[in-house]
């Protein structure tokens, strides 16, 4: 896979009130409608430059098309990831570089759509609207960069421009057509799928539930923050973790740092998960409260794959036993943090795992 440049697009208006950039994409996949930054594939000036690592050339390179591709000039532009950052762990080798750019501001009809600021703390806390983790971590990251700022920012609701979606993205219309079945109750609706959603239904990857059409996945999973009060901080446990898949395509540090993470199991319900995965990674039973941080996240585009992250609390006696690791795992015993004061942007972990430590610091307001 090509990494990617994600920008946090922003512009002033003659008010001066100053807008993000977001976009809504439909996913297949998932036969579902997501709210996105916009994201695109760095470009090498030398194509036969076979080096694994970006040069400043190349993300300027890439900044420059990705302005001229959606016509605007660019005020200023500064890196908000110090790195590439790994989407995912293990599934895919894909790596992200977040960088806010100033725009100038013009009116113009465009596929992005522009949200005022003060929108961005309802719409990163908001649990019903579908996102990829990538978005949701590079909305976070902006937001924890400037959270002094944002917080004198009086708050407005975040609103979906509804016309927009019925515009342009109305599924049922788009990927799936109407048909009316008479019963002796009454008239069911139910879908008819077209030649694109049937094809994934012969590759057995999609099935019928009552009348609802659901893509079946196998590799959900969840992210789980170990955390615990000492000493009057808020400390996290994070483990390191050895990813040979990763490794063997990308030229990385053996290790990353993470937070207990796995699959969840079919027919497993995902807190539920997050526990047995804390368990078999760090040998501790949780016995306190377990909080779900955010709802189902997407990991790619191109897959059906969802996370979900949850924090837990443990009391101050609660039981270690061994470690109940697969063959192929290599995993450390856990170090603690404080979560406060840890420098998450130097941390050398996926994206999944910073996303986790930016959304425990929001939920202890730190």
């Amino acid at each position: 896979m090509n990494d990617i440049i994600i920008p946090i697009l922003l512009k002033v208006d003659q008010r001066g009130i100053l807008y993000i950039a977001m976009q809504y994409i439909y996913v297949p996949a998932c036969n579902k409608i997501f709210l996105e930054l916009p994201a695109y594939k760095v470009l090498k000036r030398d194509n036969d430059n076979e080096q694994e690592i970006y040069t400043k050339n190349d993300i300027e390179y890439t900044i420059n098309k990705i302005l001229e591709k959606i016509q605007y000039k660019r005020i200023y532009s500064k890196e908000l990831s110090t790195n590439f950052e790994a989407i995912s762990q293990s599934i895919t080798d894909q790596m992200a570089k977040f960088m806010e750019i100033e725009v100038e501001y013009k009116e113009s009809k465009e596929d992005l759509q522009w949200y005022p600021i003060n929108s961005l703390n309802d719409l990163v806390s908001r649990q019903d609207i579908n996102m990829s983790i990538q978005t949701k971590y590079g909305l976070m990251l902006f937001q924890d960069k400037y959270k002094e700022e944002l917080s004198k920012v009086i708050q407005t609701k975040f609103y979906e421009d509804k016309i927009l979606l019925n515009k342009r993205f109305n599924v049922e219309n788009k990927y799936q057509k109407k048909i009316y079945e008479i019963y002796r109750f009454g008239i069911i609706e139910k879908y008819k799928l077209d030649s694109k959603i049937s094809k994934l239904y012969n590759k057995k990857k999609i099935k019928f539930v009552g009348d609802k059409v659901v893509y079946v996945t196998s590799k959900n999973s969840v992210q789980c923050i170990l955390s615990k009060f000492e000493n009057e901080e808020i400390k996290v446990g994070l483990s390191r973790q050895q990813r040979s898949p990763f490794i063997a395509i990308k030229c990385v540090d053996e290790y990353f740092y993470e937070n207990p993470a796995g699959l969840v199991e079919d027919g497993e319900q995902f807190d539920v998960a997050a526990k047995r995965e804390a368990l078999e990674e760090t040998g501790i039973q949780i016995n306190g409260k377990m909080h779900k941080l955010s709802n189902k996240l997407l990991f790619n585009y191109g897959t059906e794959e969802m996370t979900e992250i949850y924090l837990a609390e443990l009391k101050k006696k609660y039981v270690q036993t061994k470690k109940k690791l697969d063959e192929q795992e290599s995993i450390s015993d856990l170090e603690w943090y404080d979560l406060k004061n840890m420098d998450i942007d130097k941390l050398h972990s996926p994206i999944a795992t910073k996303l986790s430590l930016i959304m425990s610091r929001k939920f202890y307001n730190i």
